[in-house]
């Protein structure tokens, strides 16, 4: 899920470094780092099921006194662009700048196909020749 998120934010920002992990010491601006705040997961009918996972985006700006006008229109783009697929649905974007940092916060709600747990029962033969 991770790749998806880092896959589409260089696609809109290719030059802002993105940070998945941990935040460095020495962080390079400007710069994104991806959090997950929450996991769920829902059983559903039969073998189905529904995971939902919570992300904060952070983004740091080097725009100088100019920083809250960069966080703006980052958080339009975001809110505007930012889509996945391969199946993941995003639901609840919103942003929020605080402390002159952008926070990006988004869930992603994802159906995985369930395997087959366990092998179908065969056809019964039945023999007619008694």
């Amino acid at each position: 899920m991770y790749q998806v998120i880092v896959t589409k934010l260089t696609e809109l920002f290719p030059s802002i470094t993105i940070y998945d992990n941990e935040i460095p010491v020495e962080l390079i601006k400007p710069a994104f780092f991806i959090q997950v705040k929450n996991q769920n997961y829902n059983k559903l009918l039969g073998s189905k099921y529904c995971i939902t996972v919570s992300f904060d985006i952070t983004y740091y700006s080097n725009a100088g006194e100019q920083i809250m006008n960069d966080c703006f229109e980052k958080g339009l783009i975001l809110l505007k662009e930012f889509d996945l697929k391969d199946g993941y649905m995003l639901r609840n974007k919103k942003t929020e700048i605080v402390d002159k940092l952008l926070h990006f916060t988004f869930e992603i709600q994802h159906n995985p196909k369930n395997e087959e747990l366990f092998t179908k029962m065969q056809k019964q033969q039945i023999k007619t020749n008694l």
